[in-house]
């Protein structure tokens, strides 16, 4: 059973502080962010475009993004 911290049509919680090379000077992006279990994708039938999907191989929890362009 897959679980998420949020409704798949929603964002409850958001996120900043993140910078990245060549990021604009005095930028400040907000990501919406949602906790899901490794099977989340597979529920939702999500479409990894590049990169791969979780992974229940790790033992250990990780910090993984997907990201979503608009």
């Amino acid at each position: 059973m897959a679980e998420s911290s949020a409704p798949v049509t929603s964002v409850w919680t958001t996120q900043i502080g993140y910078s990245w090379h060549g990021m604009a000077p005095g930028m400040q992006p907000s990501f919406g962010t949602i906790g899901v279990t490794e099977d989340y994708g597979k529920t939702i039938n999500w479409q990894i475009k590049e990169g791969r999907d979780f992974q229940k191989i790790f033992l250990t929890p990780i910090l993984s993004f997907l990201m979503k362009p608009l």
